[in-house]
Formats: structure tokens, C-alpha cells, sequence
């Protein structure tokens, strides 16, 4: 895929909107934490990114991080494939929006492969591909761990849930 960058103005405004499709596209992260002195939480952005993305990806200090998807075509892919569509009931039809756990991703990521390929709507397929990139950058040690795991046949307790997926069939 080459890159493209497209810029498109509107002819009755003086505003442009930039539209970007490269394969050196970077999701936006953001590191969170709990203010005590405001009592709430606060999140600062881990990289830069373009105003138009997706999802992003939250790294809670202390937790495991999770992935905000904004992208109502990307949400309803993650609905058909995720086995647990609970994070999916509370969604506003106005603002979409998400939160799911990265390692929950990478268990079905795989499958959100299989849909790449199986894609023929372009925006649906750019944010997959996004997605897909995103979990083999983030996992990839724990996929190397994985193919020394199954090729010694021995897993140890703190991998288990590389190979155990929670009601998938």
C-alpha cells in the first residue's frame, strides 16, 4: 500500500480536512492517572497524533492498557468478533466509543486478520490494519514467549492467558 495524503476543502468554507492513509500512521497513546489533590483522572499524551484517529491506546499506571475505539465502522467488527459483548451494550448512537482491554484484542487477533482479508469497505479495512498493527507492535514479545512456549510444550502460570480465550468457541 503507498501512502497517500489527501487534503480536501470544502467550496463554501475556509477550513480543510486533512485525510490521511499511510502505513507509517501511529495510533495516539496516552498515559492515565488518579489526581488526588484534583480527585480525578488525569491523561497526557504519550505520542503525537493526528486529529482523526480510530482508537487510541491508554496505558494506566499500574494496569494493563486498553484500547478506545472510536471508529463506528471498527466497533461494529470488534462486536461480531469479540466473544464478550458486554463492553458493547452501554454505546452512545451519537459519540461511539469503546473501551476494551488490549490483551482481549490480541486473543482474537488472529481473527481480526481473517477480516482484513475478507474486507471490502476501504475505511473498515484501514482501521483494522491499523488495529492488527497495533497488537503485533504491543505483543511482540509475548508472541515470540508464545512460539518458544508451544515449540518447548511447557507454558508457565503468567502465560496462561495467551493460550485460554474466555467464551470462544
Amino acid at each position: 500500500m503507498e501512502n497517500n495524503v489527501i487534503i480536501e476543502k470544502a467550496e463554501d468554507t475556509s477550513t480543510s480536512a486533512l485525510i490521511v492513509d499511510k502505513d507509517d500512521w501511529k495510533w495516539p497513546c496516552f498515559d492515565e492517572w488518579y489526581d488526588n489533590y484534583y480527585g480525578k483522572m488525569e491523561r497526557r499524551v504519550k505520542v503525537e497524533s493526528i486529529n482523526i484517529n480510530p482508537f487510541v491506546v491508554i496505558y494506566p499506571r499500574g494496569d494493563k492498557s486498553y484500547v478506545e475505539v472510536s471508529s463506528p465502522k471498527l466497533i461494529e467488527i470488534l462486536r461480531d468478533i469479540l466473544p464478550n459483548k458486554k463492553p458493547f451494550d452501554d454505546i452512545d448512537d451519537d459519540k461511539p466509543k469503546v473501551a476494551l482491554k488490549a490483551q482481549d484484542l490480541f486473543l482474537v487477533m488472529e481473527k481480526l486478520k481473517d477480516a482484513v482479508d475478507n474486507m471490502t469497505d476501504l475505511e473498515s479495512s484501514i482501521h483494522l490494519k491499523r488495529l492488527v498493527r497495533f497488537l503485533e507492535q504491543e505483543f511482540k514479545q509475548t508472541i515470540k514467549a508464545r512460539e518458544v512456549m508451544i515449540a518447548h510444550k511447557k507454558v508457565s502460570y503468567e502465560m496462561l492467558w495467551v493460550f485460554y480465550t474466555e467464551k470462544l468457541e
